[in-house]
């Protein structure tokens, strides 16, 4: 397991070249394409190590945006929460990843606080400085929280709904036949599941405000 996969189009190599050396003088495990020994497959080699990488740094630019590679190695980085885009060229940031904030490090930019905020981000999840499991619940700026198990709340609910339906329908035959008891009993399981009711709700109301709470946030 590497602390780092880097993304990037093949024009780029030059510039990946000095981030790789970068990290792994900084003592990082890093994978990237030019790693890759005579022989192995591509596809199954890169497939292995960005499963199993601890952060995907992504290295922007006008090739990386054009490259269907780059594109599919975003989309799992970015569902698997674990992307650090690195903006190496002056290149507009795509729609889908508006809500992640990248580090700039163009020619233009201050090049000692983007390797800052990189190392700081990589130093979270990698074990190489011993104090990785300190920020190990430290929210990442990729994927919010789901909003709640909707499956689970949905068979709650269909639970719940056809089982007032057969207390209701209880009770009306209670009325029907004058069976007081019976629709004592109809009416305390109608108040019953009312209460039951209620919890599914609030903990769909508990999961939206903290899906909010954990929406994504620009590095500063």
């Amino acid at each position: 397991m590497s602390d780092v996969f880097i993304s990037y189009a093949s024009n780029d190599v030059k510039r990946v070249e000095r981030i790789y050396a970068r990290l792994i003088g900084s003592g990082f495990d890093v994978w990237w394409m030019q790693r890759l020994l005579p022989g192995e497959s591509p596809i199954k080699s890169v497939s292995r190590e960005l499963e199993s990488a601890r952060n995907v740094l992504l290295a922007w630019s006008r090739a990386a945006a054009e490259s269907p590679y780059v594109e599919g190695e975003i989309m799992h980085a970015f569902g698997h929460r674990k992307l650090l885009p690195v903006r190496i060229e002056k290149w507009s940031w795509p729609a889908f990843l508006s809500s992640v904030q990248y580090v700039d490090m163009t020619p233009d930019d201050d090049e000692a606080e983007a390797w800052r905020r990189i190392e700081a981000r990589l130093q979270q999840t990698s074990p190489t400085d011993g104090t990785a499991g300190l920020l190990r619940n430290t929210p990442r700026f990729a994927v919010p929280y789901s909003a709640g198990p909707v499956v689970k709340m949905t068979t709650s609910m269909l639970v719940l709904t056809i089982v007032f339906a057969v207390a209701l329908d209880g009770a009306y035959r209670a009325i029907l036949e004058g069976d007081l008891q019976a629709l004592r009993a109809a009416q305390f399981i109608v108040q019953l599941l009312t209460i039951l009711a209620a919890a599914p709700m609030l903990l769909a109301v508990r999961r939206v405000l903290r899906a909010w709470r954990s929406r994504p946030t620009r590095l500063r």
